[in-house]
């Protein structure tokens, strides 16, 4: 069975990337089936497995995760990096100049956003949920793709992954605080929900934010599916709270001969 993945069409070919759905994996219930995550007590050999098909589909040689804290440090993946000791490393972006080495993002509702470089072939994973939305996680990493990789955020492309959408994502006066105070001039993210309270938009929260990091509108894709609108697609915290399993986000430069 293929692993079912999505993807954007912005991406250059050379860039393996992809998000996972729940569909394509060997979890049992309520994880089924493509549980990538060991938070909420599946069967270790089984997220094991379903990462081992997240590789294999990468075209990869080795995929690296951080342990992600809801902040807006980046970690970037080196030479002498191991996946085992990386993944004790606090970040909520992981970054890499060294091809056929993928990172990745953890979500179950936040935002998975991938950055890649078609220049320099440099690429990172971001994970954005309110906290690292309003922490401007995403300029950090595109700051940190200049750093590292020389990039220029003109030549940027990114994608955000299935996540919550601004349908269902009903927040309370700390989200609303937090994403005035980051994106005064942004009037549009916040509206109010069919109860009368306010829905949050972190799609374009981000996509405001990578703007103002430098790139160009045109080089942003937002695919646009709610994670908490398709229980049959998606893992979704806020629908099923922790009788859920969680998805990720991948992206690798992978030199095409």
């Amino acid at each position: 069975m293929t692993l079912p993945l999505l993807r954007s069409k912005l991406f250059p070919a050379r860039f393996s990337h992809g998000f996972t759905e729940r569909a394509g994996g060997v979890s049992v219930a309520p994880y089924d089936t493509m549980n990538v995550g060991f938070k909420w007590g599946d069967d270790p050999l089984a997220v094991i497995e379903n990462r081992r098909r997240v590789l294999a589909a990468s075209g990869a040689r080795t995929l690296f995760f951080a342990k992600q804290v809801h902040g807006c440090d980046v970690a970037v993946v080196a030479e002498d990096s191991q996946p085992e000791t990386f993944a004790t490393k606090e970040a909520d972006a992981t970054m890499t100049t060294l091809p056929g080495v993928a990172v990745a993002v953890i979500v179950a509702d936040c935002v998975p956003l991938l950055l890649a470089d078609p220049v320099t072939g440099a690429c990172a994973a971001v994970h954005a949920g309110w906290r690292g939305t309003v922490a401007n996680v995403a300029g950090r990493a595109v700051e940190r793709l200049q750093l590292f990789a020389g990039a220029d955020p003109r030549d940027l492309i990114a994608v955000l992954g299935p996540s919550i959408g601004p349908c269902c994502f009903e927040v309370g006066e700390d989200v609303v605080a937090g994403l005035t105070h980051c994106l005064p001039e942004s009037s549009d993210l916040l509206k109010e929900g069919p109860k009368g309270r306010p829905h949050a938009d972190l799609w374009q929260a981000n996509v405001a934010l990578l703007v103002r990091a430098g790139l160009g509108k045109s080089n942003i894709d937002v695919l646009g599916q709610c994670t908490h609108c398709q229980p049959q697609r998606f893992f979704s915290f806020r629908r099923d709270s922790s009788l859920t399993g969680q998805m990720l986000g991948f992206v690798a430069d992978i030199p095409i001969d």
